[in-house]
């Protein structure tokens, strides 16, 4: 069986990656320009068991976006595409100098 905490490390990471990809800019990079992304909320189901020796193939999808937040859903597929698990993490937007919900912005949400 899989270590279980590591399924959210694997959802950040695949949030993280996805980030860089199509917003150009890591979390980091975000955080460093005066915009934060902080997980808020994580969920996360267990379908079936995962074996150590198993390969994961994860995809990420938007579930919603709102005026500050956006719900990431990462699903993590066995190589027989048998789901495992499912996290979905809340992330709101601040701007890092006084840790306040923010709009998320029209660049971003373009992109989103």
């Amino acid at each position: 069986m899989i270590y279980t905490p590591r399924v959210l490390d694997y959802a950040c990471q695949t949030v993280d990656a996805w980030l860089l990809e199509e917003l150009n800019a890591s979390w980091w990079q975000l955080k460093s320009s005066g915009l934060g992304l902080p997980t808020v909320r994580a969920i996360c189901d267990f379908i079936s068991i995962l074996r150590p020796d198993q390969s994961l193939k994860l995809s990420l999808s938007i579930r919603e976006i709102g005026n500050s937040s956006i719900v990431f859903e990462v699903e993590g597929m066995a190589l027989n595409n048998r789901l495992a698990f499912r996290v979905r993490l809340v992330s709101c937007a601040i701007e890092t100098v006084k840790y306040r919900p923010t709009r998320i912005p029209d660049w971003m949400r373009e992109k989103l």
